[in-house]
């Protein structure tokens, strides 16, 4: 009895252990069945950026590493703001998702990924969020490895006390993008993780290459016409109006989780124009579905060990042989054309600025109701749009705040409401500028002796023009006086907007003879929280001339001998080539001769001078208005002196 109440225990042990096992067992299948219903089938699209903020060649550097993903709009952990309750533009979201999407800085630390929402797509079947989100690191340096390899033509970068020259061979860091999963429909990859890339060498590049495209791209199963598009990728760096060749590559990613669609044995297949980031999709083939492309860009091709890329992952649904699709209408500034990485046209932005473009979508149904679809288009954008009867007409507005300098791409297309119907992806190409200080300058020409300085005589009227200019079109210039001087008549408005100007008038009063005054004047743009420079401010010198007064009306050689304590004959002798008949050439607003003009010499004080002269010290002090009765003079110094009449005047 003993023995068998012993196996008895046994085996009920045995059962217990076995559901033990079968309830773990179900635990972790109805765990892993949440965790795939959770995340698999969640992720539409991705893409990664840097960007150089600090650091020299020896010390940390700093950047800037941006992530952009797309989701399903009704992912369950994306609860928010929005009238249904799911996220809303500007909430705040934990990609989290089970602890498997996050960011690997290649330096062996990780993070999460919190984001902010910028984009929410409702008016189509498909409907996704997009999480734009940030990260400041700081690096030990500038790549993760620095070697030297000695080469024996040619200059290289470093030199050793030996005379032998290197170069220096830069291992990249490498930031990696993982997740799960991808969108359960596609025909590739459906439900696998994500993994997207990029390298950070800021001793080669100050920023990566910045991929662009839609989350969603439409095209046509057999159409010529609707197989192509492009995956706008500037550098900010260079204009993708006028690129360089080969600087940027594109072809598709390797060495990520992804597999490239092809039909037919591979025969037909999409293929990427390495130089352009052009994608033709095969027309020769039934490829309708949806599907993923993972394209990677490179800058510094020709070292690709040591050059920078960035990768972006999206999705392209092929729409039937024969589906009508709207047409996208772009016209930034009023430019019409289809803007793409390939077109001339391109369109500019200003940080601290509102500028807005029009976008457009027609149909060829008049019952249509359109909506619009938009990539990443960068911090500080908003997109508004009012549709029917066949036709969209949107407005954006971009205000690029600090940090985003340099060109980039935003990309858009028109959509059918409640269908998978849209256009062909088009793209606006954007330089955006930093806020500059306005630029002045003064004109008059009669008077002008430099840039910023003007010589004439006390009488005589300045008529400077003083022009305030921004580069930016959209921005107000307002050009003011700073300082108040005697004599200034008055400043007066001409011209108004980013390129203002004002007239400002000035007479020296005759007090002022031998002085050098300032005129400040000021530049300031429109008000914006994002200002860079408010105000410029600039100062004009005005010299006025010595020994030379401008006669008044009423004045005659006479009435100006008895000011200056002379006699007329001998004011007449100062001024016998302008004046053959003193009587009678003498006119308003003729330049007279009161002195003559004296260098300083050594030792020479105002009392000596007035000694040597035969005048008094209150008469040079009135000659040159910039003396004083207690002025030492400095040797060199030029002032203007004149014989008294009456010696016994002399001080």
């Amino acid at each position: 009895p003993v023995e068998s109440r012993g196996v008895g225990r046994a085996r009920l042990r045995r059962r217990r252990g076995r559901a033990d096992s079968m309830r773990a067992a179900l635990l972790l299948a109805c765990l892993a069945f949440w965790a795939a219903t959770a995340d698999a089938g969640s992720f539409i699209s991705g893409s990664l950026r840097w960007r150089h903020l600090s650091g020299g060649d020896t010390g940390p550097v700093r950047v800037r590493i941006e992530t952009v993903t797309y989701w399903k709009r009704d992912f369950s952990p994306f609860r928010g703001t929005a009238d249904d309750g799911y996220l809303a533009i500007g909430d705040t979201v934990k990609l989290t998702a089970q602890n498997t999407v996050q960011l690997d800085f290649g330096d062996g630390t990780t993070t999460f990924i919190n984001g902010t929402v910028v984009d929410v797509h409702r008016g189509s079947l498909m409907q996704w969020v997009g999480v734009h989100s940030v990260h400041i690191k700081e690096y030990p340096s500038r790549a993760r490895l620095e070697t030297l390899r000695e080469i024996f033509e040619g200059r290289g970068d470093v030199q050793d006390a030996d005379g032998k020259t290197f170069n220096i061979d830069y291992t990249p860091w490498t930031v990696r993008l993982t997740g799960c999963c991808r969108y359960n429909d596609q025909i590739n990859d459906p439900g696998l993780k994500v993994l997207l890339q990029t390298t950070i060498n800021t001793a080669k590049a100050s920023a990566s290459p910045d991929p662009r495209t839609l989350p969603e791209i439409s095209l046509v199963s057999m159409s010529p016409t609707h197989s192509t598009f492009t995956v706008a990728s500037p550098l900010p760096t260079m204009s993708p109006a006028n690129p360089i060749s080969g600087v940027v590559r594109w072809s598709w990613c390797s060495g990520v989780v992804w597999t490239a669609p092809m039909w037919g044995g591979g025969v037909y297949a999409p293929a990427i124009n390495e130089l352009t980031g052009v994608v033709t999709w095969p027309t020769g083939v039934n490829t309708a579905g949806v599907y993923h492309l993972c394209v990677h860009v490179t800058a510094n091709p020709r070292d690709p060990v040591q050059g920078v890329y960035s990768q972006t992952d999206f999705r392209v649904r092929v729409l039937p042989s024969g589906t009508i699709l709207p047409r996208l209408i772009l016209a930034p500034n009023g430019v019409p054309g289809a803007f793409s990485m390939l077109s001339p046209f391109w369109t500019s932005s200003h940080i601290g600025f509102q500028n807005t473009f029009q976008i457009g979508g027609a149909s060829n149904s008049t019952t249509s109701d359109l909506t619009i679809v938009s990539g990443f288009r960068g911090p500080g954008s908003t997109l508004s749009f009012t549709s029917g009867n066949g036709s969209l007409a949107a407005t954006l507005s971009v205000s690029p705040p600090l940090g985003y300098e340099g060109w980039t791409a935003m990309c858009f297309s028109v959509m059918f409401r409640g269908q998978y119907n849209a256009s062909t992806q088009g793209c606006i190409n954007m330089n955006i500028s930093a806020d500059a200080k306005p630029i002045i300058s003064a004109t008059a020409p009669d008077f002008q002796v430099s840039a910023v300085g003007f010589r004439l005589r006390e009488g005589q009227e300045l008529r400077a023009i003083i022009n305030g200019f921004k580069p930016a079109e959209e921005d107000n210039v307002t050009v003011f006086l700073r300082s108040e001087l005697d004599g200034a008549n008055s400043f007066v408005p001409i011209t108004s907007g980013n390129n203002a100007s004002s007239l400002f008038t000035y007479t020296p009063p005759r007090a002022e003879s031998g002085m050098t005054q300032q005129a400040c004047f000021a530049a300031r743009g429109s008000q914006g929280a994002l200002r860079v420079q408010e105000e410029a401010v600039t100062c004009l010198s005005v010299e006025i001339e010595r020994c030379v007064w401008t006669v008044k009306e009423g004045e005659s050689l006479l009435t100006l001998a008895q000011d200056l304590g002379m006699s007329w004959l001998q004011l007449w002798n100062y001024n016998k080539g302008l004046l053959q008949q003193p009587d009678k050439d003498l006119k308003t607003g003729d330049g007279i001769k009161v002195g003559q003009p004296y260098q300083v010499q050594m030792g020479d004080s105002l009392y000596n001078i007035a000694e040597r002269f035969s005048t008094t010290v209150a008469r040079l002090v009135a000659l040159n208005a910039d003396l004083k009765a207690s002025t030492d003079l400095a040797l060199g110094q030029r002032i203007c002196v004149s014989f008294d009449s009456c010696a016994s005047n002399i001080v």
